[in-house]
Formats: structure tokens, sequence, C-alpha cells
């Protein structure tokens, strides 16, 4: 799970979602923010008229990170299959983030990634559905190697 879960705290113990049950959202108080042990897990789009699946996050992923730059932001996330996380307490990973560069680097990596996701998300918002269709699945082969 690299290098989120080592800011996992060592009573934490893991929080396991099943199938369309909520992770995190807009409307619930954030508190944590989670890694992904296993399974799948749907990101939506910000809140607007229809709501959207942004991307999927599977082992290793970090959710509900937007909570940590911006609260107003925050998007849902909830359970494609069975997902089990480890919970990072939100405060707990400010202070990290304040004392040392690592995780200050990580974090907006992991912020950077998001970026990207969303324009190419925007991109193909605008190309022909059979475009959309092969390079999701292009993407999707390449993040979990689903052709293997």
């Amino acid at each position: 799970m690299g290098f989120f879960r080592s800011l996992v705290d060592e009573g934490a113990r893991p929080r396991l979602y099943r199938r369309n049950e909520v992770i995190c959202s807009p409307l619930r108080p954030a508190t944590s923010v989670y890694v992904i042990d296993y399974g799948y897990a749907r990101e939506y789009g910000p809140a607007g008229e229809r709501e959207v699946v942004h991307d999927l996050r599977g082992d290793g992923d970090l959710v509900g990170e937007l909570a940590f730059w911006s609260p107003a932001d925050r998007v849902r996330v909830d359970a494609l299959t069975e997902v089990r996380v480890w919970p990072i307490d939100l405060r707990r990973l400010r202070e990290r983030a304040g004392a040392g560069t690592a995780v200050a680097g990580a974090l907006v990596q992991e912020l950077f990634a998001r970026n990207v996701a969303a324009r190419r998300h925007e991109a193909l918002g605008r190309a022909p559905v059979a475009a959309r269709l092969a390079v999701w699945l292009l993407h999707l082969d390449e993040r979990y190697g689903l052709a293997s």
C-alpha cells in the first residue's frame, strides 16, 4: 500500500464497506482519509445537477484526500466491490504534512494526479462515445492490469 499506509496509526482498525456503501461524502464530517487495502471504489465528480463517476480507486489508493485540501471540494466515494480501507486521521495527516516534506510531497503528487485525471475526464466528455470507451478501457488496463 506504499507510503500512505505508513501514516495509519498503530491502533487503527480497518473498515469494511459492502458494495454501494458510502465511504466518504460531502454530507458527512471529514475526520479521516482512507487507504484502500483491497477492493474497488467509485469516486464521483463534484456535486452538480448530475452525479457522474469520475474515477475508480483500487488497492493502495488514497480516498477522501480532498478534505485535506478543501472541505468544500469533497466528493462522494462509494464501494464498487467489497472494500477494506485503513483510516488516516485528518489532524494527524495535517501535522505530518507540516512537519516533513515527504508527506507534503506525496500529497502534492496525489493532487497533481487527480488534476491530470480531471482534465482527461473533461476532455473525454466532449469526445464521441466510442473514443471515450476506448480510452477508458486502455486506462483501466494500464492502471489495474485487466487484460492480463
